[in-house]
């Protein structure tokens, strides 16, 4: 179940009773309320146009009031009591971005100097209070990285080498970050008071609208009858929801309390049950339509169509599922396991016909965005009131009380208060990207990149997979993608990569952190749900994930693995690719619908890497290989029934 605050992940928030109970949930309803508002032009329609950065000034400006009312300032203070410096940071943060709000025009007219000291003061106070709610609701590691990025800003004088700058003041430094459209109110936190607000309004009235439980049970009736069936039902539902959620540590919370102890019943080892739970939630970022917002913000980033960024991912998703999955029915063959009795699953047609409906909105969803080109946050918009609708009609007809206006209304604070993550990680963000605007770091951080690697196009894709990796550990998946997007992805456009394949790659790299030793991040979460140890579990879902390590190489090489090229070229990427990934996934598991040999393993290794390269020779051989293999299987079958029927003939003798 959602606790109080709408999903927030990190742990010990205030539980208030009375008056601040009441401000609490009253400034979430109304931040919901007031985005959705200006999302729907209602300001305007009474004459009120607010520009961007007045909405950014404002959500932001909500946000850290409610930040500082409910996060308590160290994990163990009290959380029935609201102490006086907390009330005093709450109202500054009403302030400091207030000001932007109400001077954008004189800001504006600014250009580059702050004209006064209460603007410069203010500007610092903003800054500060956004490190310290990104601290107690993002995480440490994430505000050591912005304090270091806002740090070298001003002391890059003292750098040496290549890191080396002229240095700013701090007047200077807190101008860009404060009143410039390249810090705290740039691209992120636009994106979070517009596209991804409408996206966990959605994912928030899924689930009070019991939608993520009909895709569970829709899960089970599917797969749960089949060998291993649990952790095919969590591959299925961990990879519906994630791709909403946009958070592996939320996804788990929410479906691996449900599949991991199934998984573990059905006798799967528990750091295995982790490990899958872990891998599939992990995959939702990476998985259209809705790749958990942070694909939104790599489209605005690299100014292409969302659409255009969906299609691409979307093949590269499929294979990392599918991977997932066969390793899954390797795993129960090697077990012996057997599927979940029907008698204790939901009926399929029964499940199907209560909850078809829901599959509506996401009809919605992809029609406007796909086939209209309508921008995300209308698209999403119309989706969630295709949702409210289909809910609203289904209660008529089912004479149920399943969805009410308290119900609406309910979801309408969770998302105020699911939103204050994203809106801290988002506005710390721009911290970072002016810190690198300011300084040109990133054409630095390139160069790096490029002359360690010798300008070579492999060693330049390996390096950036690494560094992707340990930059991405302990940071959320948005802020995670804005470091990357800024430091590495240039690297490797500057090397000839295409632009879309270099930001999808970092991307998928970075998400990796959340299942890669030592920190893996997803890992932690899982590994006590299912009490199985934490490396253990680590090191089981890197073999899980095996796919979304190799498939970044293969698209950056073949650009028909982002199903771009001619009709020939995709179709044929998709079968062999589809082919190969079941290959890797056996040679990976040591079974391919039968137990393999090490010899049989590590030749459907090399094919399957061959098949997913998607070359015409590289797949030619590969094809061969498992031709070889599946005749080499077929021929000693014979000859052991052969040798099995001549022995039952000499008994009978």
């Amino acid at each position: 179940m959602q606790n109080e605050t709408g999903g927030l992940e990190t742990q010990g928030l205030r539980e208030f009773r009375g008056f601040w109970r009441y401000i609490a949930a009253g400034t979430a309803i109304l931040l919901s309320l007031y985005t959705i508002a200006y999302l729907l032009d209602i300001f305007s329609l009474a004459g009120i146009y607010i520009q961007i950065r007045i909405h950014q000034a404002i959500f932001l400006s909500l946000s850290l009031f409610l930040v500082f009312l409910i996060a308590p300032y160290k994990r163990g203070a009290s959380l029935n009591k609201f102490p006086w410096y907390d009330k005093a940071l709450a109202l500054l943060g009403l302030i400091g971005p207030g000001y932007v709000a109400l001077f954008i025009g004189k800001i504006q007219e600014q250009h580059d100097l702050i004209v006064n000291n209460l603007e410069l003061l203010l500007g610092i106070i903003t800054i500060l209070l956004i490190l310290e709610g990104s601290r107690r609701l993002v995480g440490t590691p994430f505000v050591v990285v912005c304090a270091a990025f806002l740090l070298y800003a001003k002391f890059t004088n003292y750098f040496p080498g290549i890191f080396h700058g002229k240095g700013y003041s701090v007047n200077r430094v807190t101008q860009h970050m404060y009143f410039s459209v390249e810090g705290i109110f740039g691209i992120p936190l636009e994106l979070a008071a517009s596209v991804i607000f409408v996206f966990i309004l959605f994912g928030q009235l899924l689930y009070f609208c019991r939608a993520g439980q009909w895709f569970i049970e829709l899960a089970q009736s599917l797969a749960g009858h089949t060998r291993g069936g649990p952790a095919k039902v969590a591959v299925i539902a961990s990879g519906l929801f994630g791709t909403i959620s946009g958070s592996p540590t939320a996804n788990i919370c929410t479906t691996g309390i449900i599949t991991i102890p199934m998984m573990k019943r059905a006798g799967y080892k528990p750091h295995f049950a982790a490990a899958v739970e872990t891998v599939a939630s992990t995959g939702g970022s990476l998985m259209p339509p809705i790749m958990g917002a942070v694909a939104f913000i790599l489209a605005d980033y690299i100014q292409v169509p969302y659409s255009k960024v969906a299609i691409a991912a979307f093949l590269p998703a499929v294979l990392y599922y599918v991977a997932l999955y066969f390793q899954v029915d390797g795993e129960a063959v090697l077990l012996g396991l057997k599927g979940m009795p029907r008698k204790e699953l939901p009926d399929f047609k029964k499940t199907f016909l209560s909850g078809w409906y829901y599959l509506i909105p996401f009809a919605v969803l992809v029609y406007y965005m796909f086939v209209l080109n309508f921008g995300p946050a209308k698209s999403g918009l119309y989706a969630t009131g295709a949702l409210i609708l289909v809910s609203v009609v289904s209660n008529i007809i089912r004479r149920q009380r399943e969805f009410s206006p308290g119900i609406l209304l309910q979801a309408i604070k969770m998302t105020g208060f699911g939103i204050l993550i994203v809106t801290m990680a988002t506005s710390a963000s721009g911290i970072l990207i002016g810190s690198v605007s300011l300084t040109g770091l990133g054409i630095r951080f390139s160069q790096i990149i490029i002359s360690i690697a010798g300008g070579h196009k492999l060693a330049i894709l390996v390096l950036a997979a690494i560094a992707s990796t340990v930059m991405g550990m302990g940071l959320p998946v948005v802020p995670l993608y804005i470091l990357l997007g800024i430091l590495v992805a240039p690297a490797l456009v500057e090397t000839g990569v295409p632009l879309l394949a270099a930001h999808l790659f970092i991307l998928y790299f970075g998400v990796l952190s959340f299942i890669t030793p030592p920190v893996a991040a997803a890992v932690f979460v899982a590994a006590p749900m299912a009490g199985a140890r934490v490396m253990q579990t680590g090191w089981q879902a890197m073999r899980l994930g095996i796919v979304a390590y190799i498939v970044p190489f293969m698209f950056v090489y073949s650009p028909a693995l982002l199903l771009s090229g001619s009709v020939f070229h995709i179709v044929t990427a998709v079968i062999t690719s589809l082919i190969g990934v079941m290959a890797l996934a056996g040679g990976v598991e040591g079974c391919l619908f039968k137990r393999v040999n090490w010899l049989e393993r590590i030749l459907l290794i090399i094919a399957g890497i061959m098949l997913i390269a998607a070359n015409l020779r590289s797949s030619l051989a590969g094809a061969i290989i498992i031709a070889l293999i599946l005749l080499h299987r077929w021929v000693a079958e014979k000859k052991a029934a052969k040798q099995a029927a001549s022995k039952e003939v000499n008994d009978i003798n």
